[in-house]
C-alpha cells in the first residue's frame, strides 16, 4: 500500500470529514444518505478489555 496524501492524526475518527471524502472520490459508492451510529469507539474498545 502506498500512502498518496497525509491528512495527519486523529484522537478519535472524523467520521462526518471522512464520508464526505469517500463521497467526493467515490460517489457510486453511497446510494443514500448514511447515518452515524450511537456510542464511542473508544468506551466500546475499553469494555473488551
Amino acid at each position: 500500500m502506498e500512502f498518496l496524501r497525509e491528512y495527519g492524526e486523529f484522537d478519535d475518527l472524523p467520521y462526518e470529514w471522512l464520508l464526505d471524502l469517500m463521497r467526493s472520490k467515490h460517489p457510486g459508492m453511497f446510494q443514500g444518505e448514511a447515518t452515524r451510529g450511537t456510542g464511542s469507539l473508544m468506551d466500546e474498545t475499553a469494555a473488551h478489555r
